[in-house]
């Protein structure tokens, strides 16, 4: 980040409340690149604001994140299929001429949810040419050869 961009978001920042300023360093982290949280956080400690504080509610946020996910999946897959899996970012999965991301195989169905064991693979025409890694997938509707069929999945764990 130049100078310029800097002063830019110094100025910006000062003008947000303190409440703003807590839920963008805490709740909403992620959604910034981690240049302009440093600068919010210098704003907030200039500000008189306790950064062990904010340390301490940002843990307490990301842990009622976590479990809010976990009750979330928690309606789809059973508790066997919870506790050998992980929650991980968004998979994006989908091909272009062939090349891309794709599910490939379905192993061992569970009986209570029935998920499925399956595998991402990065494919190069169709062909797969690297696993990237296993998960318990729900599939919904939709065309798996077009690449447009919904799902929902978790990674399993190693």
């Amino acid at each position: 980040m130049n100078p310029k961009e800097q002063a830019e978001l110094r100025t910006l920042y000062s003008g947000w409340t303190i409440d703003r300023l807590r839920s963008a360093t805490t709740v909403e982290r992620a959604d910034y690149q981690p240049d302009a949280v440093v600068l919010m956080i210098d704003e907030l400690r200039t500000r008189g604001v306790n950064v062990q504080e904010l340390a301490a509610l940002a843990t307490s946020y990301s842990e009622q994140a976590t479990a809010s996910k976990r009750a979330a999946y928690a309606q789809w897959f059973c508790e066997k299929c919870m506790d050998v899996t992980e929650n991980v970012s968004e998979v994006s999965m989908g091909t272009l001429n062939g090349c891309g991301f794709r599910w490939i195989g379905a192993g061992s169905q569970c009986p209570r949810c029935k998920s499925v064991e399956s595998e991402v693979w990065f494919c190069l025409f169709f062909i797969p040419v690297y696993r990237v890694a296993s998960h318990r997938v729900i599939f919904g509707r939709g065309n798996s050869f077009f690449g447009s069929r919904e799902f929902i999945s978790r990674k399993i764990k190693k």
